[in-house]
Parts: C-alpha cells; structure tokens; sequence
C-alpha cells in the first residue's frame, strides 16, 4: 500500500514543523533556565541590598542620637557659660 504523493508532502511537512517547533522549544526551554538563574540572583542581591540598608539606617540613627546629644551639651555648656559670667 503506497500513499499518495499528497499525503506524502504533508506528513514531511508536519515532520519539519515538529522539528522546527521542538527547535524553539529547546531555545524556550533555555532561556527559562537562564531567566529562572537571573531572577534568583537579583533576589540574593536584593536580600543583600536590603541588609546592607538596615544596617545603614542603624547606623545613621546612632549617629544623629549621638549628634542630638552633643548639640545638647554644646547649648547646656554655652548656658552654663553664659551665667557663670553673670555671677
């Protein structure tokens, strides 16, 4: 039993089409990867980023406690100062 010549065309066309569709399956299937690997590394960044900032904030607020703090004694001192001349 031979098909004919029409049949023939079309099942070696489908054949490409799988090729080619299997092709760019590969290439999906690829880039997913790649995109799947730079969306884990942004979130490590992320992480980091967001440690590093915390920290940051802690430090900043140590910092203007500290600089509340001497501003405050600059002021008690230059009273102090001010009334120990009136005397």
């Amino acid at each position: 039993m031979q098909l004919d010549p029409q049949a023939i065309s079309q099942k070696r066309k489908m054949q490409m089409d799988i090729l080619f569709k299997e092709s760019d399956l590969k290439k999906n299937e690829r880039l997913k990867s790649e995109l799947e690997i730079s969306i884990r590394e942004l979130k490590l960044k992320e992480s980091q980023i967001r440690s590093e900032m915390i920290l940051k904030e802690i430090q900043l607020k140590k910092i203007e406690e500290a600089h509340m703090q001497l501003y405050n004694e600059i002021i008690k001192l230059k009273h102090q100062m001010n009334t120990f001349g009136h005397r």
